[in-house]
């Protein structure tokens, strides 16, 4: 996992915990501000509309996420986007 790909999950994980569990709508807008985030520090992010197309996805098949699941998720995505 390339080293940008590693800091956005970390930093989505650490911004998710701020709450215990959150509809799509919320995580999604912690994902985007998590990519701001990391762009701002470290540059851009490989496969960012993929990534996050994929974990719009992902999210639409439940109504409210833990912060660890969503995390969790976001991490499959990355995975799932990097082997194609």
């Amino acid at each position: 996992m390339p080293f940008s790909t590693q800091a956005l999950l970390i930093t989505y994980t650490n911004k998710a915990k701020r709450h215990t569990c959150k509809g799509q709508k919320v995580r999604m807008e912690e994902f985007v501000e998590s990519a701001i985030e990391v762009q701002a520090q470290v540059g851009r992010i490989d496969n960012l509309d993929a990534i996050t197309r994929e974990f719009e996805q992902r999210l639409t098949i439940k109504s409210n996420w833990g912060y660890k699941l969503a995390a969790e998720q976001l991490s499959e995505a990355i995975k799932t986007v990097e082997k194609h």
